[in-house]
């Protein structure tokens, strides 16, 4: 839906199959050490507003559609750490709300790992900590830290509730190995032709055609084939934050075509280029 703005960060639209592809990506990653973090918990769905808003949603479409993909992430495939979402749930903060992340993550579900604010979302200290967030993000700390120190001093906070916040995220580093390793070494690109090549065959092999009138596709020898629009050429090939890859090199349609289709300039298998104003890439 053009109306879910987060959809460049998700799985699916449906919530069965955005569980059944979380859980298999959290045994398939964690299972080699590393630690997943699912988010954002919960109905972080648009873009308008969306570090203010409150998404107002029944309980029962809250567990049948939203929790749903979480719920399986945690309860199947035992998700180290989960996101809070930058938006609020029936007026309170994701980062915040106790019934969320005490009452249905770690009471009912028997979540132990670590729950982190998504960057720069968390709202209070006190709140954030009593009802259930253990690390604000990015560091240093704003709402925690000092000042988390000082509403303990204060009676505000309990120690047995940092307690429990220090032994969820000790919890992570023992499982990830980072407290034997310590720091990791800097993000790496490693672009070698094998793992081109295993991209490629997973990127093709989860397309699912939906509907080939008349077997149309794939191409045969076509006369030839026009590309409508400016992202023909102009390729816009992902979403933005922290779903956003650096791609070592980024083919656009109209070039792959035409490389597949040994047509040559602008004027190759039929293909020309629009003059000023037309409102398209190529066709």
């Amino acid at each position: 839906s053009p109306l879910a703005g987060r959809n460049c960060e998700g799985y699916s639209e449906d919530p069965h199959l955005a569980a059944r592809r979380a859980v298999a990506y959290v045994e398939g990653v964690q299972g080699r050490g590393v630690a997943t973090c699912i988010k954002h918990l919960v109905a972080n769905d648009q873009e308008t507003e969306r570090m203010t808003i409150s998404s107002e949603v029944p309980d029962r479409a809250l567990r049948e559609l939203y929790l749903v993909p979480f719920e399986a992430a945690v309860c199947e495939a035992g998700t180290w750490s989960i996101m809070s979402a930058y938006n609020r749930l029936a007026g309170a903060y994701c980062s915040e709300r106790a019934p969320l992340l005490r009452g249905i993550l770690k009471d009912e579900w028997g979540f132990d790992g670590a729950v982190v604010s998504d960057w720069f979302g968390t709202h209070s200290t006190a709140d954030a900590a009593n009802h259930g967030l253990d690390i604000e993000k990015p560091g240093p700390a704003v709402r925690f830290g000092a000042k988390l120190a000082a509403a303990v001093d204060a009676g505000e906070v309990s120690r047995a509730t940092v307690e429990e916040m220090a032994r969820r995220t000790l919890r992570l580093t023992i499982r990830t190995g980072a407290i034997d390793a310590g720091p990791g070494g800097p993000e790496k690109t490693d672009d070698v032709p094998e793992r081109r090549a295993l991209t490629r065959r997973a990127a093709v092999e989860a397309m699912v055609l939906l509907h080939n009138e008349q077997g149309l596709l794939p191409f045969a020898t076509p006369r030839s084939i026009a590309l409508i629009g400016p992202n023909a050429d102009a390729v816009s090939t992902q979403g933005g934050g922290s779903a956003q890859v650096t791609s070592p090199h980024i083919v656009s349609p109209l070039d792959a075509i035409r490389a597949r289709g040994g047509g040559g300039g602008n004027g190759g298998n039929g293909a020309r280029r629009p003059g000023p104003g037309a409102g398209q890439g190529d066709c």
